[in-house]
């Protein structure tokens, strides 16, 4: 009897452990989905930052073309 309780004991700490396992590879794939999704943010901002840059060269480019 002690030993079928302690097999059931086993088997059910294994159950918990898979389920916490579960749980943490789900966590996981958050944070990576989370990481992915400020990459292209960061790629959305550099892409911007340098339109922007080139928009403020042609505003130079013209402003000095009209001052000529």
């Amino acid at each position: 009897m002690r030993t079928a309780k302690n097999i059931h004991a086993v088997a059910s700490g294994a159950t918990e452990m898979d389920a916490a396992i579960h749980e943490i590879a789900t966590n996981i794939q958050e944070a990576s989905n989370g990481v992915d999704n400020v990459s292209r943010n960061m790629q959305r901002i550099v892409e911007e930052t340098t339109r922007a840059g080139a928009a403020v060269d042609s505003i130079a480019a013209e402003s000095e073309r009209l001052v000529e």
